[in-house]
């Protein structure tokens, strides 16, 4: 797959190539494939529906979320992992097992360390530090204009802190 990012790989037929093609897996309508459970069926399916949550849903991750997302994904590709070598063992060698395990470790270790570029967060963050800024703003903003209608010319004199309110002095308005 030279598109690593996934965009262009399609999890819904390759799930279905699964279910076709594997030796020993759960007929295409069965329920074990949506059930809950430590079969290599529900693991294969669960997978299916993280990658589509990843690729559909607009995700916002802090640090945290992101560890624990890692560590799910983890867990759920290490026990699929397991199950794909329960059912085929006679394939599957423990040596391919812990290979494969070590293999999917560096990855998610990789993707669980990577330094994001200004312009990710820039394109990921925006929204989030607009939506936090915005109301501080506002409010700094008209605090301050607020207070411009004080003048104070006596401070220029005698260095006081005195305040005059311009609409005590000028008591007709023109528009």
């Amino acid at each position: 797959m030279s598109n690593r990012a996934g965009e262009s790989f399609d999890i819904t037929l390759l799930f279905v190539i699964i279910k076709m093609a594997c030796e020993g897996v759960a007929d295409m309508e069965d329920p074990a494939w949506s059930t809950p459970g430590p079969d290599l069926e529900n693991r294969v399916y669960m997978i299916k529906e993280e990658r589509n949550k990843f690729m559909h849903e607009e995700l916002s991750l802090t640090q945290g979320d992101l560890i624990t997302k890692v560590r799910e994904l983890r867990g759920l590709f290490i026990d699929t992992l397991n199950a794909a070598h329960r059912k085929y063992s006679w394939l599957f060698t423990a040596a391919d097992l812990t290979t494969a395990i070590d293999t999917v470790n560096r990855i998610l270790d990789e993707i669980s360390n990577e330094v994001i570029s200004l312009t990710d967060l820039q394109t990921f963050c925006s929204p989030m530090l607009l939506n936090d800024l915005e109301p501080e703003c506002k409010l700094d903003l008209t605090n301050k204009f607020n207070s411009m209608h004080n003048i104070n010319p006596v401070s220029f004199v005698i260095g006081s802190s005195l305040n005059m309110d311009v609409s005590l002095i000028f008591t007709e308005t023109y528009p």
